[in-house]
């Protein structure tokens, strides 16, 4: 028994230190570039916005997706099981109300796919409640000029009007720094978001006809985004992460927000575990630190969750075995998991009251606890997390 707790002890010692290892070797091996970039090309985007039930949301996004400075492009709106509503008229908008309803986000994204414009070169993929800035697209073909086939965009939060929002942006930030500025700078991929996403269109296409995919599709979805990086990085293609093209997403505000939102994200963690895993040793018997790399990000637990077994732990080792080697590991892990949590806030230069949330942090863990009796139901039905705030953003 006491060698399980050891056991179990050293195990999340590692895991709490990895962050701060990882961000340490980033620094010091640090060999990002565009190097690759020749002339610049006039790539065609489409842009898929996924609505759900409520089109109205996503007109801010329209609005900015139609004042781009980039020339070749055309917008899919995708309006599953939404009422029509006006929106502004443009040969660039295309609005499609699905006679059957989709009821899953990769469904909407073919069917985005199935109405691009037939010269497109990538498309990419928004939350309705997503807003860019006019410089998008153009910072955008930038990355696809220097030979990247998919490109993570970062997102960063539309909305701070309450202590969840701000909350919701703190977990947002240290997983942009952690999972996509850091693999970046190594010359490796970053795990993709759920929007804010630029895809090859071929690639895209593939990935939608894989037998895989297209079995998946026959149920209930999740962890879309988990099960596309996971192919790119199959077919031996890497994904950068694009810190110039921002997408404006809205953080939740609600306590039912938070709940549907981490069931989802909690169940696609789970479920990609065992794919993941095949994607390391993929990577390990083929020397590939970029798969390597990707699957442990992908695999690495949830914050909450691994704060809470390291706590258990700390108590475990204190009565069974009492102040040992180990206890003082997990004590150390923890308060360099801390720093380095805060570190990577200021570095991302947080604003103050998203660094003065952070004493909240307790409170989002609850909500996340109670996210996790609801995983069941996202096995049988998708849990909107439904957006009742149409943002207004100056997206010039």
């Amino acid at each position: 028994m006491e060698l399980i707790i050891i056991s179990f002890g050293c195990a999340i010692s590692a895991l709490l230190l990895y962050p701060f290892v990882l961000s340490l070797v980033s620094v010091l091996l640090a060999k990002r570039n565009l190097s690759r970039a020749g002339k610049r090309k006039a790539n065609h985007f489409t842009c898929v916005i996924t609505a759900y039930k409520d089109a109205s949301v996503a007109l801010p996004l329209v609005r900015s997706l139609l004042n781009q400075s980039w020339s070749s492009y055309n917008i899919v709106l995708i309006a599953d099981r939404c009422s029509k509503i006006k929106f502004p008229e443009s040969d660039l908008l295309k609005v499609v109300y699905p006679t059957q309803p989709l009821d899953a986000k990769l469904k909407s994204i073919e069917c985005g796919l199935n109405h691009s414009d037939s010269t497109t070169d990538y498309v990419v993929v928004f939350d309705p409640d997503n807003v860019v800035k006019r410089d998008f697209l153009s910072n955008l073909n930038h990355y696809h000029d220097a030979g990247y086939s998919a490109v993570q965009c970062k997102r960063t939060a539309k909305n701070l009007d309450n202590h969840l929002a701000c909350l919701d942006a703190v977990g947002e930030i240290y997983k942009n720094y952690v999972e996509r500025t850091v693999p970046h700078l190594l010359n490796c991929s970053a795990t993709i978001a759920g929007s804010g996403i630029s895809v090859e269109k071929a690639l895209l296409r593939e990935f939608i006809n894989d037998s895989h995919t297209r079995e998946k599709m026959c149920g209930v979805i999740q962890g879309e985004d988990k099960m596309l990086q996971n192919y790119i990085l199959s077919k031996d293609k890497r994904i950068a992460f694009n810190e110039e093209a921002l997408v404006y997403d809205e953080k939740v505000t609600s306590n039912k927000q938070v709940q549907n939102q981490r069931a989802r994200w909690i169940s696609a963690y789970f479920e990609n575990l065992k794919p993941a895993s095949y994607l390391f040793w993929d990577g390990l018997t083929k020397l590939q630190p970029d798969k390597m790399l990707l699957s442990i990000n992908s695999m690495y637990p949830p914050l909450f969750l691994l704060m809470l077994s390291a706590l258990t732990m700390l108590i475990i080792n204190l009565i069974t075995i009492g102040i040992s080697p180990v206890f003082w590991a997990i004590a150390g892990g923890i308060g360099v998991f801390a720093m380095n949590f805060l570190l990577v806030l200021k570095l991302a230069n947080a604003k103050n009251k998203v660094l003065v949330s952070v004493i909240l942090i307790p409170y989002f863990i609850v909500n996340q606890i109670i996210s996790l009796l609801k995983i069941r139901q996202t096995r049988k039905a998708f849990l909107v997390t439904e957006k009742k705030q149409v943002q207004v953003f100056d997206y010039e």
